[in-house]
């Protein structure tokens, strides 16, 4: 009998505190994803970085090139040795490298999706002795491309194929939504690629009436 005032008492202060425990949980769960916020890609990223202290890909490095690209002119690289030694172990372990540096920022962005099926680009290569050199000089192509001019055609198919990359671009896959995908100029701001969904009929219409009105003031 003496402890029931104390069990009461604690039965009290515990249903005082859990509204604070769950407003603290809820902040906590803001945080987390605003935090995992940056990342590119047509979807969420899948929660923060795993590990705090890497430098982000985008992080200028040397002579203004950013981390991102520096690792598409290694993988060059190894591909080329590869090509040349007849060693594609090189090629696969720092593409697994390449795609693992991304998955640490998410696991679920264009730009992750994008390092996987070059690595198993290079796996396929690998184990297709006699297509080796086609399918390495057009992974060789692809990044050359990336890296002179940003335009990744990669990311432009992996766009059209998933549509939860998209994002909010509800369109269906069609000739128009193809062609706008690869005549699409690159992006100079390192983005993750993303088309505008076109205005239908009615959004079209009432653009001209509002031009036709400005105009007419």
């Amino acid at each position: 009998l003496l402890f029931l005032p104390l069990w009461f008492a604690a039965m009290k202060s515990g249903e005082r505190v859990k509204p604070a425990d769950r407003a603290e949980q809820m902040r906590q769960r803001l945080a987390a994803k605003a935090s995992g916020g940056g990342g590119g890609g047509g979807t969420k990223p899948s929660g923060g970085p795993l590990i705090a202290t890497l430098p982000a890909p985008k992080t200028a490095l040397v002579a203004g090139k950013s981390i991102a690209w520096l690792l598409w002119a290694a993988s060059a690289v190894c591909i080329v040795l590869s090509l040349i030694t007849g060693v594609c172990s090189l090629s696969i372990g720092f593409s697994i490298l390449h795609a693992g540096y991304f998955a640490n920022f998410s696991r679920s962005d264009l730009a992750f999706q994008v390092r996987v099926v070059s690595c198993l680009w290079v796996v396929v290569g690998t184990l297709a002795t006699p297509l080796r050199l086609a399918i390495f000089v057009s992974l060789l192509a692809v990044i050359a491309a990336d890296l002179g001019i940003g335009y990744s055609a990669l990311e432009r198919v992996l766009y059209l194929v998933l549509p939860f990359n998209r994002g909010e671009n509800g369109e269906a896959l069609s000739m128009d939504l193809i062609y706008r995908a690869f005549t699409e100029p690159p992006s100079k701001k390192q983005q993750a690629f993303s088309l505008k969904p076109v205005a239908s009929g009615a959004e079209a219409l009432g653009a001209v009436n509002s031009g036709k009105k400005e105009i007419g003031r």
